[in-house]
């Protein structure tokens, strides 16, 4: 359930235009979680790079993996 709502979310939340609700969507995944980062992928959202000690897990900062989408990344029909 949880792919399938991920590969949806871009085409949701990303919409025309005249009814966007986001501009960008930004997803954060630890570096070894390579499913969630081919799931990521597969959505569309494109690696944009490493954010070092960007998070806190377990009493300690991590580095962490940052995808984005943008309405642009969409094919909206030229609304993007």
């Amino acid at each position: 359930m949880f792919p399938d709502v991920i590969l949806r979310t871009p085409r949701l939340t990303l919409r025309p235009a005249d009814a966007v609700l986001f501009e960008r969507v930004e997803l954060r995944i630890a570096p070894g979680d390579t499913a969630s980062q081919r799931l990521a992928a597969k959505a569309g959202f494109v690696r944009e790079g490493v954010a070092r000690n960007a998070g806190f897990i377990h009493g300690g900062r991590v580095d962490l993996v940052i995808h984005s989408l943008v309405r642009a990344d969409l094919d909206l029909g030229g609304a993007g």
